[in-house]
């Protein structure tokens, strides 16, 4: 176990279970486990004592729980568990599990914001011990991601900090990326945030050419019906309106229905491709156009949307199909989980394609 910061440590599993059984020195309050399965480590005692507690099974030595949600245990003399003499005694110790695969498709992000809330509570309350099977990866890019946020540090600048501390520390490829984007978004989750729908677009795609059945809650609320475009209105305590703050925001409509199809807030921006050059030498050289002209975008991409019900139609067997809108069943683009090639030449992938002469914008 190696001391990063004041009440912040990070181990392997074994570090783990020598905090549970007590034979660590340092006052862990508080112990964070990212394994591939919501596992803690071994309590023996408390185990035996009590096989099952609040519809959680213990097997093996080790904690596994039946819930969806993550969950906190606390363990010590005013515990749940009482007579366990291999355990903590002195202090009640906070227990979370958060089921994390040290694979580079793994969505951290996803987690990250309730890693960070329980690392920082650790850290309030006396120490905490952050920690994975073998200390490398998963531990250490929540614990990189804490340092960056708290300490204001760039992924690169927290990476030498942190390898000052347990000089092993490697986050896989994955964890990486996702890290530099965290940083991107100010260190925070921003959901809003294009570059962060863009991520999750990606992460969808990869589950889709996987094989595996896409939930049609990933997909970005109709916009026909969000609200979350509205102006944002304070009333004061004497029920007057105060400090409206306006948002303008553009919305694309179906050229023949007017149905709203996407807000500006639904469209993925891509860097502009090279133009002619980006396609195959049979359709280079085909317009006298200047370059700039060569090299606009004829289409907007957008995120999924459930509104787009023939991809709901075919999700489960189907690369590729047509966007039509969902009122009049005009054809408004195309979908290629695999990619399509915008007019400007850049390669998207997935691609949710709306042609802009198809559609108005508002």
């Amino acid at each position: 176990m190696k001391k990063v910061r004041d009440g912040l440590y990070i181990g392997d599993l074994a570090d783990a279970s020598a905090v549970v059984s007590g034979l660590y020195p340092e006052n862990i309050t508080h112990l964070l486990s990212l394994l591939s399965l919501k596992v803690m480590p071994p309590a023996a005692a408390a185990v035996d004592s009590n096989p099952s507690v609040s519809g959680h099974e213990f097997s093996s030595g080790s904690f596994v729980s039946n819930s969806s949600s993550e969950n906190q245990f606390c363990f010590g003399s005013s515990g749940d568990f009482s007579g366990d003499e291999g355990c903590k005694s002195e202090a009640k110790l906070v227990r979370k599990s958060m089921p994390l695969s040290d694979m580079e498709t793994e969505n951290l992000l996803e987690h990250l914001e309730e890693c960070l809330a329980f690392v920082e509570e650790g850290v309030k309350s006396g120490a905490i011990l952050v920690h994975c099977l073998a200390g490398v990866s998963r531990s250490a890019a929540v614990v990189l991601a804490y340092i960056m946020k708290v300490e204001r540090l760039s992924l690169d600048d927290a990476l030498i900090s942190l390898r000052k501390a347990s000089d092993k520390v490697c986050p896989n490829a994955g964890f990486m990326n996702q890290l530099r984007l965290f940083q991107m978004m100010d260190y925070k989750i921003d959901k809003r945030n294009s570059l962060y729908k863009g991520f999750l677009l990606q992460m969808l795609g990869e589950d889709y050419m996987m094989g595996e059945r896409i939930e049609w809650s990933r997909f970005a609320a109709d916009p026909e019906s969000a609200t979350d475009f509205l102006p944002k209105v304070e009333i004061s305590d004497s029920g007057l309106v105060d400090n409206i703050q306006e948002r303008h925001v553009s919305f694309y409509r179906c050229k023949k229905c007017r149905r709203i199809l996407a807000s500006q807030e639904n469209v993925l921006n891509h860097s502009p491709g090279v133009g002619q050059e980006a396609f195959k030498w049979r359709k280079r050289g085909q317009s006298s156009k200047d370059e700039m002209s060569a090299t606009q975008c004829s289409s907007i991409f957008v995120e999924p949307m459930r509104w787009m019900k023939t991809v709901l139609a075919v999700r489960d067997c189907v690369v590729e199909g047509k966007l039509l809108c969902v009122k009049c069943d005009a054809r408004l683009g195309s979908f290629n989980w695999a990619g399509l090639q915008c007019s400007c030449g850049a390669w998207v992938n997935p691609a949710f394609q709306l042609h802009k002469s198809r559609i108005d914008e508002a």
